[in-house]
């Protein structure tokens, strides 16, 4: 018997013919108050605990003052006393310490610069066999009888031999002496040199006035800035490269080893005490130079090094590389002319590169196979002495003598940078008082200082060299801990501003796709051609939403089977209700849209895999097992869901450009899958991307009244991709997580499944995850640097491989991080399958498009696919889908009322998945898109 219409009785004024909604049910009340109740929770359990951590300031004591003083110079005046022993055997007690006194005088009066001090001391010559050199002094210098006051300084040692005649020795009551002047203006041109650079090192700082020298001539300042330009910086251990470049196929041997430990060891050995060395060798054939010419002018040599060519060594272990090139070839060096032709001093085959290394030509017979030591004797040689430059040796004086100056400048030149790094410390934790500093920081600024006061005890020795290394190593350290620069400003008394920044990278990448593809209003989305919209839904799925964008075309797919004839084929086929082939027909239909959604719309893999799915949909399609609405409805689901959830549930909603994006997109895919829209869609044409999304929404809304209904065909298929989604969920939660299920798929789809009304513990937990995640994630964390990738090629053997999976591991490669990373841990633990299990049984090696679809159709459909690849190739275009001309319209007010009503009927769209929904609190009932 009908029910009486009592609605008739009640009919409403004539001016209001808008359906009432139907009364609330007690139980939509209750979620409705837990979905609150569950915001509310989200934000006092996880938002006050994590922002109060986050905004918490770990900040250790330093000595501010202390670190200032030293940056200033005021904890420590460099001062070198440097001992130069005499040997006078041929002299008298009295003689010779009335000509050390005479000399120290003269050596005071011409000392400019206090910092640098000789000091005089007699060796004993009692002993007669005692040594001529004092090993702690920096100079030994040996009087001998001689007919005529001159000096010559010893090329191997720190001897400088001083002749005098019988009358220039001064009694013990001179005054003054022309020897002892002499040897005080010798001693000073000896050591003038060491003196400039440290002059010209503790100038360039900000220590205190008094410490500072006298200030060098512009001539030797100017020299001294070019060749500290061309100076390495201070580095522990170097590591060097020997080079052979030849550019045909001879010579291929050389006996560098042998060369090296004969020419080059000893000067690296005498290196020992201030720097370690690390080397290797190699050799290049048909090495092209970066320059052509026979004759190579000086602005070619710059050029010459083929840095994109040639395997020059990098960097190894952290420590520089100083290269030595020798290249075998024909050409040669230009002989400079005019004013430069008299300051040439490099041998014509080699070149200097500052704080890089040397390059030497060798010319050698073609048909030379090896090179043997002794043509390698002048490379190595002008290698070493390019190496001391390098290393900023000075360039006077014996080499034992320049090796002892190197070390004393090196322990000047760290306890500088030492002490100015502290400095820079001290400044920089005034000028942020809300920097984080860690206690790590201060243990360094306490090592640093207190090696900083051991090496200025020890200036010009080898054990104030070894604690400047330390000292400056400790403040480099304490200088870029890392957690310091983790928050840089972050006053008391504004702590919510931490998040300004925050909002305004998370926003960045939307704002520079839109500048980008520039689309600054609704009427210029109607140009958005497919290679637009694929690269801005691109973005979406690798870098905006990955995870909520993956999550909608599971619960697209989930939504398709809710409609019987889709699941009457599918139950037919039995290659997605089947628990045995359904992982891969699910991996197969997620690799495909995977392909061409993130490939250009006419690339090869884009027309590939969409000619796989045609061909495979062929027979089902002729024999009318699938229809026409059934393809509608399903790419309808595959934009109409990740636009949904992305509103309800992620950190922003997508915008207007997006979501044309998107009806653009799938607009251009559903006419090369040959969708037929007349006679279903309201309009046979559309202006862009938005107006297809909402016609199209409107369709499927009425669809899913007139199809979706309970049906116990769509039993099966719903049942094997539940399994599928939580086939890794322990048992004793899975009751609770087929509920939250049911919650995320609404009333309507709920029922076609046939499966029971969840409860408001389920609602409770599937909205406060999901709340919890958008704030998280729109509040709490940085936009992602790096795409999501999900399938990749492997170029050996050209086959298609992926990068995700859902219960077996189709066509993932089993690489130790897909093994034994964090993910495929949990996988182990909770009994998953991980990539390489069974073998080759899930095509570890990756797929060819032919190996898609069910076990019965692997390799099949070549020639069918190649008819359809050459079909798309013709049809599918890289242009704009909807193929009008974009107009200026007229009555822009009338555009935007039908567009507001467009949206109107929009909201409509799928209602049982939007049931409890409507939490007007915190903003879900605005489910329509912001155009």
């Amino acid at each position: 018997m009908l029910k009486p219409d009592v609605t008739r009785s009640h009919r409403p004024a004539v001016g209001d013919r808008r359906k009432q909604p139907p009364p609330e049910k007690p139980s939509d009340v209750t979620r409705r108050a837990f979905i609150i109740l569950s915001f509310w929770l989200v934000v006092l359990v996880l938002g006050l605990p994590i922002w109060w951590k986050t905004t918490a300031i770990t900040r250790a004591n330093l000595p501010l003052q202390k670190m200032q003083d030293w940056a200033d110079g005021k904890a420590c005046r460099p001062v070198f006393p440097l001992k130069i022993s005499i040997q006078a055997s041929e002299l008298h007690e009295e003689e010779a310490q009335s000509l050390l006194r005479l000399t120290q005088h003269a050596l005071d009066d011409l000392n400019e610069f206090s910092g640098h001090h000789l000091r005089l001391q007699l060796l004993p010559s009692s002993d007669p066999t005692a040594q001529v050199q004092d090993d702690d002094a920096a100079l030994t210098i040996r009087l001998i009888p001689g007919e005529l006051m001159t000096s010559r300084l010893a090329s191997h040692s720190a001897v400088l031999d001083v002749t005098y005649p019988a009358g220039a020795i001064p009694t013990p009551s001179s005054a003054s002496s022309p020897l002892a002047t002499y040897i005080a203006g010798e001693l000073r041109s000896t050591f003038a040199e060491e003196q400039a650079i440290i002059s010209y090192l503790l100038a360039t700082t900000s220590m205190a006035a008094e410490g500072r020298p006298q200030g060098l001539a512009p001539e030797m300042a100017e020299s001294l800035a070019k060749r500290t330009t061309r100076t390495l910086k201070y580095a522990p251990t170097y590591h060097l490269t020997f080079s052979l470049f030849a550019g045909g196929p001879l010579p291929s041997g050389w006996a560098i080893e042998a060369a090296i430990e004969e020419y080059m060891k000893p000067v690296l050995h005498v290196l020992g005490p201030i720097h370690n060395f690390t080397i290797d060798t190699q050799i290049q054939l048909y090495a092209t130079p970066g320059v052509q010419n026979q004759v190579l002018a000086k602005e070619d040599l710059s050029s010459f090094i083929n840095a994109a060519e040639w395997p020059l060594s990098p960097s190894i272990g952290g420590a520089p590389t100083v290269n030595f090139v020798i290249y075998v070839g024909n050409q040669t060096i230009a002989t400079p002319t005019g004013a430069e032709a008299g300051e040439v001093t490099e041998p014509s085959q080699s070149w200097l590169l500052p704080q890089w290394g040397t390059v030497y030509l060798l010319p050698l017979p073609h048909d030379v196979s090896y090179v043997p030591v002794p043509l390698l004797k002048q490379p190595l040689l002008t290698f070493t002495y390019h190496l001391l430059s390098l290393l900023g040796t000075p360039q006077s004086g014996s080499l034992p003598l320049r090796l002892s100056t190197l070390s004393r400048i090196r322990s000047a030149d760290l306890v500088v940078r030492a002490s100015s790094t502290l400095g820079s410390l001290a400044r920089l934790s005034l000028a942020l008082p809300s920097i984080s500093i860690p206690s790590s920081v201060a243990d360094g600024v306490a090592k640093t200082m207190s090696s900083l006061k051991l090496a200025c005890e020890n200036l010009g020795g080898p054990e104030g060299l070894a604690h400047a290394r330390i000292a400056e190593a400790e403040a480099e350290r304490a200088f870029f801990e890392k957690s310091m620069v983790g928050q840089l400003y972050f006053p008391d008394e504004h702590k919510i501003a931490v998040y300004l920044p925050l909002l305004a990278l998370r926003f960045r990448r939307e704002r520079a796709t839109r500048k980008r593809f520039n689309f600054p209003d609704r009427a210029s989305l109607a140009r958005m051609t497919n290679d637009e919209a694929q690269a801005i839904v691109s973005t979406i799925i690798t870098m905006e939403f990955p995870f909520l964008y993956k999550t909608a075309l599971q619960l697209a797919l989930f939504k398709t089977y809710g409609i019987s004839t889709i699941s009457k084929t599918i139950v037919t086929a039995q290659s997605f209700s089947n628990p045995k082939s359904a992982p891969k027909r699910y991996e197969d239909t997620a690799v495909t849209f995977s392909l061409f959604s993130l490939c250009s719309p006419t690339s090869e893999e884009c027309i590939k895999a969409i000619a796989r799915m045609n061909y495979l949909h062929g027979p089902y399609i002729k024999s009318g097992q699938i229809t026409n609405a059934d393809l509608l409805y399903t790419l309808a689901c595959s934009f109409l869901e990740p636009i949904r959830l992305i509103r309800l549930f992620e950190w922003r909603a997508l915008n207007d450009m997006e979501v044309a994006a998107l009806g653009t997109f799938w607009k251009a895919l559903g006419d090369a899958m040959h969708i037929e829209y007349k006679g279903y869609l309201a309009k046979e044409s559309w202006r862009d991307g938005i107006e297809f999304v909402e016609d199209v929404a409107a369709w499927a809304r009425q669809y899913e009244v007139d199809c979706m209904k309970p049906d116990a065909i769509n039993v099966g298929p719903s049942r094997a991709l539940t399994g599928m989604l939580t086939h890794l969920v322990p048992g004793s939660i899975k009751p609770l997580v087929l509920e939250v299920v049911c919650v995320l798929i609404g009333q309507r789809l709920r029922e076609a499944f046939l499966y029971p009304e969840p409860s408001a513990t389920a609602g409770f937990v599937a909205y406060t995850v999901l709340l919890g995640r958008k704030l998280f994630v729109r509040y709490l964390m940085l936009p992602r640097i790096m795409p999501v990738t999900y399938f990749q090629r492997d170029q050996a053997t050209g086959l298609m491989q992926q990068t995700d999976y859902l219960v077996e591991p189709w066509y993932n490669k089993p690489t130790v991080w897909n093994r034994w990373g964090p993910v495929a841990l949990v996988t182990r633990l909770l009994g998953g399958k991980l990539p390489g299990d069974e073998g080759d049984k899930f095509m570890p090696r990756g797929f060819r498009f032919e190996d898609l679809g069910p076990f019965a159709r692997m390799g099949k459909g070549e020639d069918a696919m190649a008819q359809w690849e050459e079909a798309l190739g013709r049809e599918r275009s890289s242009g704009c889908p909807f193929g009008h001309v974009v107009r200026c319209h007229e009555d822009d007010g009338e555009n935007r009322s039908g567009h507001v009503a467009a949206r109107t009927q929009t909201n409509g769209y799928d209602g049982s998945m939007l049931n409890g929904l409507n939490i007007m609190s915190i903003g879900l009932t605005n489910i329509g898109w912001k155009m």
